[in-house]
């Protein structure tokens, strides 16, 4: 069976022009049925292989150009040198941190506010990963309630 792939960054028969069912579970690769076969596709990269042209001896990055990973259309995407696209997601991380209360669950109280994830991580002889879900689970960790701390 022929598969096609467009410049919207759909994946569908090229015989019968049948759409392939899009299974995404959140992330940049695809989950996509082919033959009712789940296959895993990071569509952004093959799209961009068949419609963005690629300068000789380039080694590069595909970024989104909407910062949106489910937007795979070739108008949104663009090659970055690598090293500039990992200089970027530093910089972002640096700027981006979201302060972080750290809540004494017997009081409700703020016990301490911390910059980041990173920084209450690295008080406390933690991961920020841990944090992080922490955060998202509301559940108590290390004895503590962590939250974001909210913006003003």
């Amino acid at each position: 069976m022929n598969h096609c792939i467009s410049n919207l960054g759909r994946v569908f028969n090229c015989v019968d022009l049948k759409l392939y069912e899009d299974v995404n579970d959140g992330k940049s690769a695809r989950d996509i049925r082919l033959n009712d076969k789940k296959t895993r596709l990071k569509l952004y990269k093959a799209v961009a292989a068949l419609f963005l042209p690629k300068k000789e001896d380039e080694t590069d990055a595909i970024v989104h150009i909407d910062g949106n990973i489910h937007n795979d259309a070739v108008s949104n995407l663009r090659r970055r040198k690598l090293a500039e696209k990992q200089r970027d997601i530093k910089a972002d991380a640096k700027t981006t941190a979201e302060p972080v209360l750290q809540i004494d669950p017997a009081t409700n109280q703020v016990v301490c506010e911390h910059a980041s994830n990173r920084a209450a991580a690295e008080s406390l002889g933690l991961t920020p990963t841990v944090i992080s879900r922490a955060k998202g689970s509301g559940k108590i960790y290390k004895g503590f309630i962590w939250k974001t701390k909210p913006q003003v």
